[in-house]
């Protein structure tokens, strides 16, 4: 038979919580377990941090560091009047702003460009949205209106001027 004796080594009481090691918490654990864990994700990593460095370090300089900021048109930007290494000439930027976004679209047509861009970030919305039903339909129309808009009275507009385009049109009547 049996004999049971209660055992004196059993703990009554629970133990109090300890903390979880630094080394698997945290900044260094997310470092040690996903960035470090082996020699290819350790090269990686180290490739990866200087690509970076080498690509947004001089990025920022030549946006925000080294820009011409003041001025009302390119000659600001000329190192020679602003008196060191010029970068980003954000007065360039501005004058031509309209330039960038329209291009040599006619000016009283550029109410199409500008619903087409509020159309497109309405209808765009709903799709990054994740819980939103009908992702389909509204797929649909993102992409439907948003051309139908965009080309609407296409054939009927006149065309732009090859010089304004400086491609080669072999179809084209004006040369």
């Amino acid at each position: 038979m049996s004999d049971t004796t209660p055992s004196v080594f059993v703990r009554q009481d629970l133990v109090a919580e300890r903390p979880a090691p630094v080394k698997t918490t945290g900044f260094v654990g997310f470092l040690r377990t996903r960035l470090l864990n082996s020699p290819t994700n350790i090269l990686i990593t180290i490739v990866s941090a200087l690509l970076l460095w080498f690509t947004i370090v001089p990025a920022l300089k030549f946006l925000l560091v080294d820009a011409v900021w003041t001025g009302k048109d390119r000659t600001a930007c000329l190192a020679e009047n602003a008196g060191h290494v010029v970068g980003a000439c954000w007065p360039f930027i501005q004058a031509k702003f309209t330039q960038f976004i329209y291009g040599f679209y006619p000016e009283p047509e550029r109410w199409r460009v500008d619903l087409t861009f509020i159309l497109a970030a309405i209808l765009l919305l709903p799709l990054l949205i994740p819980r939103l039903p009908a992702k389909g339909l509204n797929a649909g129309l993102f992409f439907g209106a948003t051309t139908v808009l965009a080309t609407a009275g296409e054939s009927s507009r006149p065309r732009a001027r090859q010089r304004l385009w400086s491609g080669r049109c072999y179809g084209c009547s004006e040369n």
